[in-house]
C-alpha cells in the first residue's frame, strides 16, 4: 500500500484520485464521501489519512509533508505566486490535519497531529473566554468515548482467551462477541452525529440519540389473582427465572458452576440485571397481595 501512496504523491497528489485510493485502502469507508467536493479544506487531511492507511509512521508522514512543503516553496520562488497557487492542491496545510475516524481500533501513526481547523475548534465562549462545545455535542462525545473504551476492553478480554475450543472458552468468546456486536452500531451512530456537527454544523438530536425509555405498563396489583396458591406459583416461577439469570451473571451459565466466572460489563449484563430487578418488584407486589389475602 505504501507504493500506491508514493505513486499518488509522485503523480501530483490529485485530490479525486486520492479519494479513490483512500476508499480502496482505508478502514473508514465513509471518509472519502465526506471529503468529496471539499478539496481546499481536506487536501492535507487526505494526505494524512492515506499515509495512515498505508502504514507510515508519524516520522515518515512528517518527512513526506516537509518534502512536499519544500517543493511548493521552491516552485513559488522560481515561478511566482501563480504557479504556487496551482501547487497548493498537493500541499498539505500549515496546520497538521486532524486524526481520522476515532472508532478505528489501531493506527500506525501514534499520537496523530492536532488540527487547528475551525471545524474541530468551535468559537470561544464569550463569557468564560474558553472554547466550549454545546452540551449536546459534549454528551455525544462522552458517550462515544465511553462506549469505545468499553469495546476496547471487551476486545482485550477476547484476545486474552485461550485459543482452544472447549465449552467454557467458546461460551466466553460468544458472550464477549455478542456484547461487542451490541455496542458497535451505537459507537458508529455517535461518531456520525459528531462528524455532522464538525463538518456541517448540525447539532445532535438528543431525543433521537438518547430516547427516554418507554414507560412499560406496570402490572396492576388488582390484576393479580386473588387465589393465594396461584400467587405463590407465580412467585416461584419469578424466583426460578431470577436464579437462572443470577447464575448467568456469576457463572455465564444457567446452572450454578463450580468456579466463579462473572459476565463482563456490557449490554448483556445490564439487560440481565434490569430483568432481575423488574422481577423483584413484581415479587414484592405478590408478597403484599398475599398479606392482604391472609
Amino acid at each position: 500500500m505504501k507504493e500506491k501512496v508514493f505513486q499518488w504523491i509522485q503523480e501530483g497528489c490529485n485530490f479525486n484520485a486520492g479519494l479513490n485510493l483512500l476508499a480502496e485502502i482505508g478502514k473508514n469507508k465513509q471518509l472519502p464521501r465526506i471529503m468529496a467536493g471539499h478539496e481546499n479544506r481536506y487536501a492535507g487531511k487526505l494526505l494524512y489519512e492515506l499515509c495512515k492507511a498505508a502504514g507510515f509512521s508519524l516520522s515518515e508522514f512528517q518527512q513526506i509533508k516537509e518534502s512536499l512543503q519544500q517543493i511548493v516553496e521552491q516552485l513559488s520562488c522560481h515561478l511566482g505566486d501563480d504557479l504556487n497557487s496551482q501547487a497548493q492542491d498537493c500541499d498539505p496545510p500549515a496546520d497538521d490535519p486532524p486524526a481520522g475516524d476515532p472508532s478505528a481500533d489501531d493506527s500506525p501513526i501514534d499520537n496523530p497531529p492536532v488540527s487547528n481547523s475551525p471545524e474541530d475548534n468551535p468559537p470561544a465562549d464569550e463569557t468564560s473566554g474558553e472554547k466550549k462545545l454545546p452540551e449536546s455535542v459534549e454528551k455525544v462525545i462522552k458517550e462515544h468515548a465511553d462506549l469505545f473504551k468499553l469495546r476496547s476492553q471487551l476486545h482485550e478480554q477476547m484476545g486474552g482467551l485461550p485459543e482452544d475450543n472447549n465449552d467454557e472458552t467458546v461460551k466466553k468468546r460468544k458472550n464477549l462477541s455478542d456484547s461487542i456486536a451490541l455496542i458497535s452500531p451505537r459507537i458508529d451512530l455517535m461518531f456520525a452525529a459528531k462528524e455532522a456537527f464538525y463538518i456541517n454544523g448540525l447539532l445532535p438530536d438528543l431525543a433521537v440519540l438518547f430516547p427516554e425509555p418507554k414507560a412499560e405498563a406496570e402490572p396492576v396489583q388488582d390484576k393479580l389473582p386473588s387465589d393465594p396458591d396461584e400467587l405463590k406459583k407465580i412467585k416461584k416461577n419469578l424466583q426460578s427465572a431470577n436464579t437462572k439469570d443470577q447464575n448467568m451473571l456469576e457463572y455465564q451459565d444457567a446452572k450454578k458452576g463450580d468456579k466463579s466466572n462473572p459476565m463482563p460489563p456490557g449490554p448483556k449484563r445490564l439487560k440481565l440485571e434490569t430483568r432481575i430487578n423488574e422481577r423483584n418488584v413484581q415479587i414484592e407486589k405478590i408478597d403484599f397481595k398475599l398479606l392482604s389475602c391472609s
